[in-house]
């Protein structure tokens, strides 16, 4: 992969961590539940981290560029409308929220998984965030009867 594309992919995944960070923030916020509130915060506080370390891996590259391949491949992993997300997230709908977000960390698992052999230098950083991305569709999943 060139500087380019990589810089081009770590953007979509930045986006996505932000997405990710935003959503479970929201319902945190709308949920009575001190159980969800409490996953929900240690999850957006996770999310943050991952941004941070896409950051730190994208201002590694230096070169500037757009690679229609490399977006095409994460926007076929990521189908998110950034209003829907928060709306669901404010909506305080434990069950919807939990679905819609273990959608979000199974393609995002699916999007980081296809960036390991693409980005062997990053590799560690990106497995490091799967496992992560992994404990939040596990913690979700026992969210939903």
């Amino acid at each position: 992969m060139t500087t380019a594309c990589a810089n081009d992919v770590l953007e979509m995944a930045l986006g996505l961590e932000r997405i990710g960070q935003n959503f479970y923030t929201a319902l945190a916020l709308a949920s009575d539940d001190a159980k969800v509130r409490d996953f929900c915060f240690r999850a957006a506080g996770e999310e943050g981290r991952h941004f941070a370390a896409f950051q730190h891996l994208r201002q590694r590259c230096a070169a500037r560029g757009r690679a229609d391949r490399w977006i095409t491949l994460a926007e076929q992993h990521v189908q998110l409308d950034a209003r829907a997300v928060h709306r669901v997230a404010l909506g305080g709908d434990i069950h919807a929220a939990a679905e819609l977000a273990i959608r979000m960390e199974q393609d995002a698992i699916i999007f980081y998984e296809s960036l390991v052999d693409q980005m062997p230098a990053s590799a560690a950083v990106i497995h490091a965030i799967i496992a992560e991305e992994r404990r939040h569709l596990s913690a979700l999943q026992l969210l939903v009867p």
